[in-house]
């Protein structure tokens, strides 16, 4: 099997891939990515282990999961020769390099497929991504040529379906109608919306996004987490979490370890310049052992240290915790 031979799988699910690609073999592949395709082992054996893969996974999922899953697949085998081209549109003029990308590309699809579905709590979860590839906006055709734009939302299923509906609803709501930088060819840009934690309580996600923008010198990645009270369908807030008195402690708390953790690197002068940062829900991580509040770069230190982040026990927060403090605290564990 070759790149095609994935798609094979979806022509079995009642799909076709890019130009039925899928109904050829080798001998009369006409496209240049197939041939290179087809004349490198190691493609090849990474194109039967991937449509091995969507396979497996396909059997294990239920009809809504399996049409996001094909959808995400078809998308991914147009991206792939468009991505590692030479100028976003599927011009090829170094073989060695394309056939180096495309490897790349089809290791890091295999590595996400093969550790699907993923159970979280009661229920199970898919990774649906959807990818695009162009030409960058760059006037020079050797620095930056193409941009690629990448969107992932994990999808539940199982366990309680109504439970399960309300977090892809609420999933949904947290990415929007924002598509990554889709059609912009001046970034090269993904967004991520995972769950990370649910339960009976609540559920935590974390979004993640990064921009590159042509000629830059470095991307920029930024990431949010949010928190979902199951009883209420309602975000988490401060006040759900804490007591009014708490905004001290965690300030006072957060200030002592960023001190010690950073030193005269820290960007911030005074404990009040993090009050917002310590008390916004978007930078807790609620975890069994304590709170984690995560600094994104720039907000407390130098972009060359990255982000940063920092976790106060719950016994030292335990007296400031609301009743429902206490239980998603009792969740987490």
């Amino acid at each position: 099997m070759r790149w095609i031979g994935a798609a094979v799988a979806l022509a079995v699910m009642g799909l076709s891939a890019e130009g039925k690609a899928a109904s050829f073999d080798c001998a009369k592949a006409t496209k240049s990515h197939e041939k290179i395709i087809c004349s490198d082992p190691a493609l090849s054996q990474a194109d039967e282990a991937l449509a091995q893969n969507y396979t497996r996974l396909m059997s294990e999922l239920p009809p809504a999961a399996k049409q996001a899953l094909q959808k995400s697949q078809r998308s991914w085998l147009a991206y792939g020769p468009l991505a590692c081209s030479s100028d976003g549109k599927g011009t090829i003029k170094d073989k060695s390099a394309f056939a180096q990308c495309l490897k790349t590309e089809y290791n890091n699809r295999l590595t996400l497929l093969k550790r699907q579905p993923v159970a979280i709590g009661p229920w199970r979860t898919l990774a649906v991504s959807e990818f695009q590839a162009m030409p960058s906006s760059s006037t020079d055709p050797d620095f930056f040529p193409v941009v690629t734009h990448e969107k992932t939302i994990t999808l539940v299923f199982g366990g309680d379906e109504t439970a399960a509906n309300t977090l892809n609803g609420w999933l949904q709501s947290m990415a929007g109608n924002d598509k990554a930088g889709w059609d912009d060819a001046e970034t090269s840009a993904s967004l991520t919306v995972a769950l990370a934690q649910a339960n009976a309580v609540f559920a935590s996600a974390d979004m993640t996004s990064e921009i590159f923008g042509v000629g830059a010198a470095h991307p920029v990645t930024m990431t949010a987490a949010a928190h979902l009270v199951l009883a209420t369908g309602k975000p988490l807030a401060f006040r759900d979490m804490f007591t009014p008195t708490a905004t001290k402690k965690l300030v006072s708390l957060s200030w002592a370890q960023l001190k010690k953790q950073l030193g005269g690197d820290m960007l911030v002068d005074k404990p009040a310049q993090i009050t917002k940062l310590v008390t916004d829900p978007g930078h807790w991580r609620i975890g069994a052992d304590g709170l984690t509040i995560a600094f994104n770069v720039y907000e407390v230190a130098p972009y060359a240290m990255g982000p940063q982040d920092i976790t106060l026990p719950w016994a030292a927060l335990r007296d400031e915790l609301t009743n429902l403090g206490q239980s998603i605290v009792m969740a987490a564990r």
